[in-house]
């Protein structure tokens, strides 16, 4: 897995994701409510299933706690669009496709070797600050807790003849496992109720993180539901007082673990858009317990053909060599290119070692076809202000030369390096402009930025054509 998963308290990156139906939705950053994200590994799997089956059945309550809810995959925009509509979701799915898992590794949660989300939950407030919890089977949970309301000198005064000495300890008890949500409400009686661990802070105002070390590490044993309860038993200065078994932001939930065998199953992306003579490619993720040794991808691409037109699939002007599957992940087909427009239509083929079929796509399959479009001769080269101090305004210039497509526009990205090398990612996105229509030669600048934080700001611009294809894009750094 990349890194860690985010910690609490953090600032959450900014990411935009497609839903079901290609819209963006951006995650992160003021918001107008709170969030809930919830990061799954696949579309259709039991679990999977399972828990946003569970988030479903809390969706009224969280929303009536000003809470928005969000389920993310690196599944591609249809399988969640399919999903969504079996299973009735009533809330966003979205597809962290591609660029491939770039959302949840800006989290924390991008298993790298196997190629998808790990599970993962986090709540961000409405200032974008993450309040999160974060189990998977095997895992471990954590939480946040601010106390306040304790006289400043609350612990250290040892009491006299008409007081007693302060009560220096806060319980937090992790209740569970619950079989429902649905139990968990204000007036849970939790005399007899399960209890996984109870750890301990002193009664004094600050904020205390719970389970990041392993002393108190909350290590949940079965799945079901979970919630924290702090509990402060009252002295002669502070009132006792004891936070609700009701609220949704010291639960977390723990899926079952997976049992029996999950049939093989592909669900591919093309490249969307290409010009004439760039590179493109195909890519497959391949899920499923049951993958057989010896099993292998080819990748075949047919056409270009006239847009529109009926997809045929029947002489491919490229193939892949044998791609060797050897656990669920994501595979890629290589590249290639074409020398006129159209569209290209890829289809995929999973074979076992003795070159039978075990899956294959459709030719026209939605997200298996790649538009490609010639331009006419123009260039792009930018200008941007090199040095800006704190408080004053950046911008950035594309300056414009040749032929320029009718209806095109350019949009300016500005994103914060963080690190060594430029990598322009979601996570360092910090400013998006509107679009700036491009109506002929000449330059064109930005919309006026000011950056929160001092550091170092790589400008991107893009430029789309009238149907809103990318024709042009600059180089990170």
């Amino acid at each position: 897995m990349t890194g860690g998963p985010l910690p609490e308290g953090a600032v959450a990156p900014v990411v935009t994701l497609p839903d079901t139906h290609g819209a963006s939705v951006t995650v992160g950053g003021p918001a107008a409510s709170a969030t809930l994200l919830v990061f799954v590994p696949f579309a259709f799997s039991r679990t999977c299933t399972a828990e946003l089956t569970e988030l479903q059945d809390g969706l009224e309550e969280l929303r009536g706690a000003g809470v928005r809810v969000l389920a993310a995959s690196c599944d591609p925009v249809f399988a969640l669009r399919a999903w969504a509509e079996q299973d009735g979701y009533r809330f966003d799915l979205l597809s962290d496709f591609w660029p491939h898992g770039a959302a949840a590794r800006a989290y924390g949660v991008f298993d790298d070797a196997q190629g998808f989300a790990r599970r993962g939950s986090f709540l961000l407030d409405a200032d974008g600050v993450v309040r999160w919890t974060l189990v998977h089977p095997g895992g471990r949970a954590f939480d946040t807790v601010e106390l306040s309301g304790f006289p400043a000198d609350h612990g250290q005064y040892a009491g006299d003849a008409c007081w007693s000495e302060d009560l220096d300890e806060v319980q937090h008890v992790v209740y569970g496992p619950f079989p429902s949500a649905s139990v968990l409400t204000d007036d849970l009686d939790l005399t007899d109720a399960p209890v996984l661990t109870t750890l301990t802070t002193p009664a004094r105002n600050g904020v205390y993180e719970l389970g990041w070390s392993d002393d108190d590490a909350i290590v949940p044993t079965e799945p079901g539901y979970y919630v924290v309860v702090s509990t402060f038993d009252g002295d002669d200065r502070v009132q006792p007082y004891r936070s609700s078994t009701a609220d949704v932001r010291e639960r977390f939930y723990v899926p079952p673990t997976p049992t029996g065998e999950t049939p093989v199953s592909v669900i591919t992306q093309a490249t969307p858009t290409a010009l004439v003579g760039e590179p493109f490619d195909d890519l497959a993720l391949v899920q499923g317990s049951t993958i057989p040794d010896g099993a292998h991808l080819v990748f075949r691409a047919y056409g270009p053909q006239l847009a529109g037109s009926e997809p045929v699939c029947v002489e491919a002007f490229y193939e892949s060599d044998p791609v060797p599957v050897t656990r669920p992940g994501v595979y890629r087909s290589g590249t290639t290119s074409v020398d006129r427009p159209g569209e290209v239509h890829w289809v995929e083929t999973l074979y076992d070692e003795a070159g039978q079929v075990i899956a294959e796509g459709v030719c026209g399959a939605p997200g298996e076809t790649t538009v490609v479009t010639q331009v006419e001769s123009f260039t792009v080269t930018t200008k941007t202000v090199a040095t800006v101090e704190q408080g004053q305004e950046a911008t950035d210039t594309a300056i414009v030369a040749g032929t320029v497509p009718a209806g095109a526009s350019v949009v300016f990205q500005a994103y914060r390096k963080d690190g060594g090398t430029p990598t322009c990612t979601p996570g360092e996105l910090a400013f998006t402009s509107e679009p700036v229509a491009l109506d002929g030669p000449g330059e064109y600048v930005s919309q006026p930025v000011l950056f929160d934080e001092p550091g170092i700001y790589h400008w991107v611009e893009t430029v789309y054509d009238e149907a809103g294809s990318v024709i042009h894009r600059g180089v990170c750094g």
